[in-house]
């Protein structure tokens, strides 16, 4: 017995490697021929992000987090994919001279300013990788079904953990409070980041104005006074106006495939309603409808982080704008030093250091307005694809509710940058909206068909 537990501890650390040696390639061969795989692997990643609040951390003499590793073998899987894949739809040009043009800065920066360059990337670098991997397959309305399943799955855990960070703070459970005694500096309600907030409000109006997409959608739909609720509680103005503005797309779109207007008004008003009364009438939660009401108030009045992202993003693209040629074409590149003076309400000059927290005015730093236009050309394009579908009723239900979506991401751009589970969501509506082009054409009788030229805007290829 002793000497089969030795021989088990000493060949533990090569059955690991083994281990590891087999798992990755079935791993990656998985990603590469299954689509189902890449969500689910994408989902778990996202969830264990959302339960540990971030990657785990490797210290290798630079600080290299779990997902850096991760999606280098996505990236990997995804540029195998756009060389060799057959069944992948059309390669969106504009989307090639963004990403081009990512790592054009991303090598500047690393040949004039090192591993900086690398850490200002990485969030674009895990985004650019989600949309260009679900980009490669062609997506359905199947697989768009798959996708608000996968949605909805996390948008639960996310009210697990909201539910319980919430509880261990008004408790107050002490021993399980992380350092410091609060989830976020930003106040103790804003227990999950803004991007994981953006998604559940993405999921109540899927559950409000499209419950007939899928299982889930059903499920969301009985759960959108608590999803509601927990959007308006986690006090992330940005997410809030981004739901309003996926309310009226909503209301604009989904009357085709879901009813008409007055009904959803009338679901509207009932789940608000259902929503309000607890946190007027209860005790226990009037600190929290007063701290939601001062959030709102401050915001309506431009004051607070609202005032200081204005001047940030006035001060940003001031300084862009006198950086010179290159800096206006093609961007500074990553790793600059980010530090500026804003001069905030009281006329105080004060120094800040983090990110621009505006999407589009980070990517024409970085990449210049070649970068932004290109971004704004794809998804523009992908806006009016889909619209011009759920005009002439095709895609189903899918349309409409992945243009509402899309719809509220480019608006929380605005005040927010970006993350990979939104990027992934990019990814899957250009593949939808390709997908959907190839079986029309496909479809339509030869004498008919407009040759490849005619066909081609500057965003497709």
């Amino acid at each position: 017995m002793n000497a089969a537990l030795a021989w088990l501890m000493i060949s533990m650390p090569y059955l690991v490697a083994l281990g590891l040696g087999l798992a990755v390639p079935m791993l990656a061969l998985a990603l590469y021929t299954r689509f189902a795989a890449g969500l689910a692997f994408l989902a778990v990643m996202f969830a264990a992000d959302s339960v540990f609040f971030g990657s785990a951390r490797i210290n290798l003499g630079i600080n290299l987090y779990v997902n850096d590793l991760v999606f280098l073998l996505i990236g990997a899987v995804a540029a195998a994919r756009w060389a060799f894949a057959r069944d992948m739809p059309r390669r969106p040009l504009a989307w090639v001279l963004f990403v081009a043009l990512f790592f054009l800065g991303l090598g500047w920066g690393l040949a004039e300013h090192g591993t900086p360059a690398g850490v200002q990337a990485r969030d674009y670098f895990y985004g650019i990788v989600a949309a260009s991997y679900f980009m490669s397959f062609p997506v359905d309305e199947r697989r768009v079904r798959q996708v608000f399943e996968a949605a909805v799955l996390l948008s639960l855990l996310l009210l697990v953990v909201a539910a319980y960070r919430w509880t261990v703070y008004y408790l107050p459970v002490s021993a399980l409070l992380p350092p410091g005694g609060v989830w976020s500096p930003d106040g103790p309600t804003r227990v999950i980041p803004s991007h994981e907030a953006l998604l559940l409000a993405q999921v109540l109006l899927l559950g409000l104005f499209f419950s007939k997409a899928a299982t889930g959608t059903r499920v969301a739909r009985w759960l959108a006074p608590v999803l509601l609720a927990a959007v308006v509680t986690l006090q992330h103005r940005s997410v809030w106006v981004a739901a309003v503005i996926g309310v009226v797309a909503a209301f604009a779109l989904g009357r085709s495939v879901q009813g008409n207007k007055f009904g959803q008004l009338v679901a509207l008003l009932v789940v608000v309603t259902l929503t309000a009364l607890p946190l007027v009438f209860s005790e226990r939660l009037s600190s929290v409808t007063q701290e939601v009401g001062r959030s709102a108030a401050t915001a309506v009045a431009g004051q607070g982080t609202v005032h200081s992202r204005l001047q940030d993003w006035r001060q940003t693209l001031r300084d862009w704008s006198r950086a010179g040629p290159r800096a206006l074409v093609v961007g500074y590149g990553f790793g600059r030093d980010t530090a500026r003076v804003l001069v905030n309400e009281e006329g105080e000059r004060r120094l800040i250091t983090f990110g621009t927290h505006n999407h589009y005015v980070a990517m024409i730093t970085n990449t210049g307005v070649l970068g932004l236009a290109a971004f704004v050309v794809f998804a523009g394009a992908l806006v009016l694809r889909l619209y011009g579908m759920v005009r002439r009723a095709e895609g189903g239900i899918a349309a409409p509710a992945l243009l509402t979506l899309l719809t509220m991401q480019l608006a929380y751009y605005i005040p927010y940058g970006t993350d990979y589970m939104q990027h992934a969501l990019l990814g899957i509506v250009a593949a939808f909206v390709a997908t959907r082009q190839r079986e029309v054409a496909a479809r339509a009788p030869a004498a008919v068909r407009k040759p490849a030229s005619a066909r081609r805007i500057v965003a497709w290829r």
